[in-house]
């Protein structure tokens, strides 16, 4: 038996608003869901969702019959109506909602993130209480509000929530903190890698700064039956970007790999790495920074560009309020201004500084030392380097 239409979202036992329904008598009556995706009706299924009870509208055979309104449809030929999708799941987690639609892409030259700016402008405009996407692009800039950002920040201070790409990962869905690994797979986020990785942090006493080197690649992990694990090892080349563990004594191995796409690149865009100070007397980030430039990860005819990549190891802090570190995909160690992140000073090294720098005193004279050896999982140069600079 389903709750509402033919079938029933999975996620609502998942976030057991199925419980909320029952305990608190609500159904989302009063409340008006904005919806961003591609396109609602472009396929001409709605009157279908209707009747089957999957939509609310005239025709609703449980009685709702207030219909989903399209302020904008996207007249794309090439729409799949993922909105209408998402509208068949709202309906099952909040039947008495009512729901609007707007596109987040037109048949224009407008970058996509101007256009989801401009439906969530509309949206709001229109009477939501809530807006959802399922909507992910690349056109975003970094460490500034691009349009969309902005209007979603003012959606937010005009007491509109706003959940953006909330389900676009195929198979894949948040499920909660703490939730184990899957057969199919399960996107972690932090992945494996950090977060912070066992470069730890650097503390600064004086301006009461926690600085760490941050990595911002998801992970797909996957559970493997015991009686298959040997069989998937042995056929390890089919995932070349992964890693096995056995997990002796339980029930099943795993299989961890980062989310990458066909590209060779990560599912998720730039900063892949950043450098961040965190401000213990206000609980609140400081500064954040990509940390690392694509030199040495593409051919040297292309120019590098500081994107932020992902990093190993960890930053050292002196009491003149300097930040060394090594860690990115590029062979430098560089220096930071403590407060403000500013970058003051890089310097090449041999090989790959996936280490933590130390720094001491000679006879009044301050030295910063890197192991620079490299690293297998990150592909960088290898070596067998200890290097030193030597302060003025």
């Amino acid at each position: 038996m389903t709750w509402i239409g033919s079938t029933t979202t999975q996620g609502d036992a998942v976030m057991n608003s199925n419980s909320a329904r029952t305990t608190y008598n609500v159904n989302g009556a009063g409340i008006k869901i904005g919806i961003i995706s591609d396109s609602f009706n472009r396929l001409g299924g709605m009157n279908a969702g209707i009747t089957s009870g999957d939509l609310p509208g005239v025709g609703n055979p449980n009685g709702f019959t207030t219909p989903v309104n399209i302020v904008k449809d996207d007249p794309a030929t090439y729409a799949a109506d993922e909105g209408r999708g998402m509208a068949e799941i709202i309906h099952d987690v909040a039947p008495g909602a009512q729901m609007l639609f707007h596109s987040a892409f037109n048949n224009t030259n407008t970058s996509p993130g101007q256009t989801i700016g401009e439906a969530i402008n509309a949206l709001v405009a229109a009477g939501a209480n809530i807006i959802v996407d399922d909507v992910a692009t690349l056109d975003m800039p970094a460490y500034q509000d691009g349009k969309s950002a902005i209007a979603a920040h003012n959606a937010f201070l005009a007491g509109v929530p706003y959940f953006s790409s909330a389900g676009n990962s195929s198979n894949n869905a948040y499920e909660g903190i703490f939730t184990p690994p899957s057969l199919r797979g399960s996107i972690m986020s932090p992945g494996y890698a950090g977060g912070v990785n066992w470069g730890s942090l650097a503390f600064d006493v004086e301006h009461q700064l926690i600085i760490g080197a941050v990595n911002h690649i998801p992970t797909v992990v996957t559970l493997i039956p015991r009686r298959d694990y040997e069989r998937s090892v042995a056929e390890a080349e089919q995932w070349p970007h992964s890693e096995f563990a056995e997990q002796r004594g339980t029930a099943f191995g795993l299989r961890r790999e980062p989310l990458m796409s066909p590209l060779g690149l990560p599912c998720t865009p730039p900063p892949w790495g950043t450098l961040a100070a965190i401000d213990l007397k206000r609980n609140a980030i400081r500064w954040q920074i990509m940390l690392g430039s694509t030199r040495d990860k593409t051919p040297w005819f292309f120019p590098a560009a500081t994107v932020g990549m992902p990093n190993m190891g960890g930053p050292a802090a002196t009491n003149g309020g300097v930040i060394f570190i090594g860690a990115a995909t590029d062979n430098y160690l560089r220096a930071f201004d403590v407060e403000t992140g500013r970058e003051l000073w890089k310097g090449r090294l041999l090989a790959g500084g996936q280490a933590t720098p130390m720094t001491y005193e000679i006879e009044g004279r301050q030295f910063v030392v890197i192991a620079a050896g490299g690293h297998g999982g990150l592909d960088t140069t290898r070596g067998d380097f200890v290097v030193a600079f030597a302060l003025p």
